[in-house]
């Protein structure tokens, strides 16, 4: 729970010495924000690592769905990735580039999917007989 303060009160930080410069006139107060939330992206990666790591165990316990494990994995990768890029163009006032990203995001998702869609839909055309 500290490490989660910490984190708060670091992004607390960034958002207020941005707001200053950028009060102040200073140009460079987007280049501050992107710096700060680039440090803060960093620091989420052990948090992360620790995330994956805890599913990795728990799709080697659970023997044959292990690839319905790896897959959320992925889309949990895939989703945190075009998310936070959305949010850096968003940030820099691209909101069209952003919006883009977020839609190629869905469509990596879909792609991830579309296997267990598929074994989904030959399981239920077994039960039906059709």
């Amino acid at each position: 729970m500290s490490g989660a303060v910490r984190y708060v009160g670091l992004a607390i930080l960034v958002l207020c010495l941005t707001v200053l410069l950028r009060e102040a006139g200073f140009r460079g107060a987007r280049l501050v924000s992107l710096v700060g939330c680039v440090l803060l992206v960093g620091l989420s990666v052990s948090g992360v690592s620790d995330i994956f790591s805890l599913l990795g165990i728990r799709a080697e316990l659970s023997g044959d769905g292990g690839a319905v494990y790896e897959t959320a994995v992925k889309i949990l990768g895939v989703s945190i990735a075009f998310g936070i890029t959305a949010d850096f163009c968003r940030d820099m006032g691209e909101s069209g580039v952003a919006g883009a990203t977020l839609m190629l995001g869905r469509v990596e998702i879909f792609a991830l999917i579309t296997p267990h869609i598929r074994e989904l839909l030959t399981l239920v055309r077994g039960y039906l007989g059709v």
